[in-house]
């Protein structure tokens, strides 16, 4: 299961909301990485510093 877990058939309904709003959060928190990704890649196809920028970001997602 992508965003939850089996025993979630278990959790009182306020649980289970509180769970929900945390899998929007994390899903909504991936898709603004993805986008800000995707514009420093395009800024570093279209100039050194851009690029610069980019293996920067890159570097720093890869060491944690």
């Amino acid at each position: 299961m992508a965003n939850g877990h089996p025993r979630a058939w278990h959790y009182p309904l306020g649980m289970l909301q509180d769970e929900a709003r945390l899998v929007v959060q994390r899903v909504n928190n991936g898709h603004v990485t993805t986008a800000t990704l995707l514009q420093q890649a395009v800024s570093g196809v279209l100039s050194k510093e851009g690029n610069k920028a980019f293996r920067k970001v890159i570097k720093e997602l890869l060491e944690g």
